[in-house]
């Protein structure tokens, strides 16, 4: 396969063979030379269980995980009503539907705590530790889990039958947050800086 050119501005000709690169299944990459940005797509030949994240390191920022809420996420539960346990557990549940407790489980990523333990999507989540479940209850859980020997004791109702699933998770909350890599520059804030004031 030829090389794909380099573009040094957003001409009409270089969003075009940006988009053929997205069709095409090329990565798609923004680099720094000198004091200009340069847009390079180069196939993706490989595909793995976490996101490439060099050109975030290469650009002065990380990716890490603490138990601090994400406004991301905390936003999108709140105007969809679900609770994400997605970079922990590796679920999502339904927290309300009208003014009644779901629990209805909306994900279950593969390979993720919550997968391994037997949940799938459709089983509605009843209680937590024998408590009923709620976001709360199960925040608690994973911060109990994560400080001591107790497992996570998920009672799930699927059609007309209950069953308990053991999740052997002591990870406590994640939450995805992007944290700035004080060895490297800067490039990701001069990229995403306005070049002209309002």
């Amino acid at each position: 396969m030829p090389a794909i050119p380099e573009y040094h501005s957003l001409t009409p000709e270089a969003l075009d063979a940006l988009e053929r690169a997205v069709r095409e299944r090329r990565r798609v990459a923004l680099m720094r030379r000198g004091t200009e940005y340069v847009v390079v797509a180069e196939r993706l030949e490989t595909t793995g269980p976490r996101a490439p994240l060099a050109g975030l390191e290469a650009s002065g920022w990380r990716l890490v995980y603490t138990e601090a809420p994400n406004d991301l996420i905390k936003a999108t539960e709140s105007a969809n009503d679900v609770a994400d346990f997605t970079y922990s557990l590796g679920f999502r549940v339904r927290r309300k539907l009208g003014d009644e407790n779901d629990g209805t489980v909306l994900d279950v990523i593969p390979g993720m705590p919550a997968a391994q333990a037997g949940l799938a999507p459709g089983m509605k989540l009843v209680a937590v530790n024998g408590r009923r479940w709620s976001p709360v209850v199960l925040r608690e859980a994973l911060r109990t889990a994560r400080a001591g020997p107790d497992q996570i004791k998920l009672l799930l109702e699927n059609a007309d039958y209950y069953t308990t699933f053991v999740v052997d998770y002591r990870g406590g909350d994640r939450q995805p947050h992007l944290e700035r890599d004080p060895s490297r520059p800067d490039l990701l804030s001069e990229i995403i800086e306005p070049r002209s004031a309002r």
